[in-house]
């Protein structure tokens, strides 16, 4: 056990575990797929994170002092197996995804000249560099970085609501149909990718601290909800609907509006932007970091070195991986096409498997110590 951490280590690590998987994106697809039920699909996305977040908490009962990415002991080794798999693939695929979405979008408004693969190195080594030092300073730096780029985006973002002149997109429609509200809730579920960190961070925290730590990490859920409805609000209400379902990143797009004069930086919308690569450092410290303690108990080793060896393996996994998607069309088209019904089959069908595997071996247990 590399330490623990405390109740709000825990709660903003599982947060920024999947604020920047749909930063960026954010809310094209409700827009576009919803049409005027975009807010009622998110508002079922919402609930959704709530009900998977509820669910892994309870699966984390079932072994809270040891990581469930490989469970032969809960499991059959021909399901413990596919399921520590498919979590290793998972992080490594939401890493890749976020660490080349914001290289595309630093190459596009910023860094014209610099190519990608430069961008994405400073994003996977910066992130590899925190989370060399292990947990407790991983956390530490964690709960640093992502309250401050959580406040400093409020505070410039509540500067677009001059510009705010699309109120009628904004206002919920009275009339509801479900087909469209269900699928854009589905392409639109990126928002909350990454909750399932607790599988690996639960471990560590002392047992006393356990429930109030859960009940903690569904408050920041909750302040999560509204910090993605103030965005909504802002970019649907400035940008329009039909502006919106045109730009690959209307968040970017709507913050660059952000213009003081008499300021000192009147770019100010532009410098939020390399804000949030702080939700994209703190998204990877935390997949890296789960990725290099996800294979340790699969090959019975905790030490420093093995644990460095896994972060510049799975560091050089990641960069590769980013570097595979030449374009943006490509990389939504994966996400969209692989990553959607895959972190919804993971957050959703998993946890029972776990929970059904969890009742079975405690009647196990229950009939061999009954007389």
């Amino acid at each position: 056990m590399s330490g623990r951490i405390s109740i709000g280590q825990f709660a903003t690590m599982l947060t920024a575990a999947y604020v920047a998987s749909g930063i960026f994106a954010f809310p094209r697809e409700l827009v576009a797929h919803a049409g005027p039920e975009a807010v009622y699909a998110f508002l079922l996305e919402c609930l959704a994170a709530f009900f998977g977040l509820w669910l892994w908490f309870r699966v984390n009962r079932i072994h809270p002092d040891a990581p469930l990415s490989f469970a032969p002991d809960l499991l059959s080794v021909w399901l413990a197996f596919p399921a520590l798999i498919l979590t290793l693939v998972l992080h490594v695929a939401l890493a890749v995804v976020v660490v080349s979405d914001f290289a595309f979008v630093l190459h596009s408004f910023f860094l014209i000249e610099t190519p990608l693969i430069v961008l994405q190195a400073c994003v996977v080594l910066v992130a590899g560099y925190v989370a060399w030092f292990n947990l407790p300073a991983l956390a530490r730096t964690i709960q640093f970085l992502y309250i401050l780029a959580i406040i400093v985006t409020v505070m410039i973002g509540l500067l677009l609501l001059p510009h705010i002149t699309s109120v009628y997109a904004v206002v919920p429609t009275p009339e509801i149909s479900l087909t469209p509200l269900l699928y854009g809730a589905y392409k639109g579920s990126y928002l909350f990718w990454g909750y399932e960190l607790t599988v690996t961070l639960y471990p560590f925290l002392r047992p006393q601290d356990r429930a109030k730590a859960e009940k903690h990490a569904y408050i920041a859920m909750a302040i999560t909800f509204l910090f993605f409805a103030l965005g909504y609000v802002l970019t649907l209400g400035v940008s329009g609907p039909e502006l919106l379902v045109r730009e690959i990143w209307p968040g970017v797009s709507t913050m660059r509006l952000v213009d003081i004069g008499t300021f000192l930086i009147n770019k100010l919308g532009l410098l939020l932007v390399t804000f949030w690569g702080l939700f994209v450092l703190t998204f990877v410290m935390s997949r890296l970091w789960c990725l290099a303690y996800d294979v340790s108990p699969l090959f019975r080793n905790f030490s420093a070195g093995w644990y460095r060896g896994m972060l510049l393996f799975f560091g050089a996994i990641v960069l590769w991986g980013a570097h595979s998607f030449p374009t943006p069309v490509q990389l939504i088209a994966f996400a969209q096409g692989f990553l959607v019904p895959t972190v919804l089959i993971f957050n959703f069908a998993m946890p029972p498997v776990f929970l059904l595997a969890g009742a079975l071996q405690h009647r196990r247990a229950a009939l061999r110590t009954s007389p």
